[in-house]
């Protein structure tokens, strides 16, 4: 679904945000 993927792209992001969680 469309909705998961920028849930993937959201984490991607996220991933690549430094010391983000």
């Amino acid at each position: 679904e469309q909705h998961q993927e920028k849930k993937g792209m959201m984490q991607k992001i996220k991933e690549k945000l430094p010391g983000g969680h």
